[in-house]
């Protein structure tokens, strides 16, 4: 009767094997978590940059509308910066998993 040759030299072996698989999950799992909320980010500063325009674009505003375009502006600027966190944050998460998968 043969055995089979074990896969690992130990039980600390096979478990650092298990942890290495789960974080690899774990980080393909923020990556697409991550890779939502960019795009939720998008939507969020194209509705504000559709509203900004179509309140600049009207012929006869209505009396206060330049407090309203700052406003719009302001979330814009705001949506953005949060969207480009989260571009380096998943940038870094995407390199951190390619590192983990050589």
């Amino acid at each position: 009767m043969t055995r089979r040759r074990p896969r690992y030299c130990s039980a600390g072996c096979r478990q650092a094997a298990y942890r290495a698989r789960r974080r690899e999950a774990d980080l393909a799992d923020r990556l697409a978590e991550v890779r939502g909320e960019l795009a939720g980010d998008a939507d969020k500063i194209a509705d504000a940059v559709d509203d900004l325009l179509g309140l600049v674009d009207q012929e006869d505003p209505a009396p206060g509308w330049e407090v309203r375009a700052v406003a719009l502006a302001d979330a814009v600027a705001v949506r953005t910066a949060e969207l480009a966190r989260r571009a380096r944050e998943h940038a870094r998460v995407a390199d951190e998993l390619a590192t983990r998968r050589r």
